[in-house]
C-alpha cells in the first residue's frame, strides 16, 4: 500500500471510529490553520524536517476534506493532473509564441 492510500484508509477509519469532523467548514479551518503553520515555519528559517512535517499535516487536512466531501482522493488528483498539465501546456504554447521559451 503507497503512503496516499495509507492515509486515506487510515482516514477512513477515524471517521468509522467516530472521529469526524461535524462539517466542512471546520475542515477549512484546519487548512487554514496549518497553511499559517507551514508559513511560520517558513519564516523561522526551521528545519527541513518540521517544515515536512507541517506541510504533511497541511495534505493530510486536504484529504480529510477530500473524504468528508465524499470524493475518491485518488479520482480528484487525477483530475487536477489533466487540469494542471492542460494549463502548463498552454503557458508553454503563449511562451513559445511570444518568443520567450528558454
Amino acid at each position: 500500500m503507497n503512503h496516499l492510500s495509507k492515509l486515506i484508509a487510515l482516514e477512513q477509519d477515524a471517521r468509522k471510529f467516530g472521529f469526524d469532523w461535524p462539517d466542512h467548514f471546520m475542515i477549512l479551518d484546519q487548512i487554514i490553520d496549518e497553511c499559517r503553520e507551514v508559513r511560520e515555519k517558513i519564516d523561522q528559517g526551521s528545519n527541513k524536517e518540521r517544515l515536512q512535517e507541517e506541510i504533511g499535516d497541511l495534505l493530510h487536512s486536504v484529504i480529510s476534506l477530500c473524504v468528508f466531501a465524499g470524493f475518491d482522493v485518488e479520482e480528484t488528483i487525477s483530475k487536477t493532473n489533466v487540469k494542471f498539465s492542460r494549463r502548463t501546456q498552454l503557458l508553454k504554447e503563449l511562451t513559445k509564441q511570444k518568443g520567450l521559451e528558454n
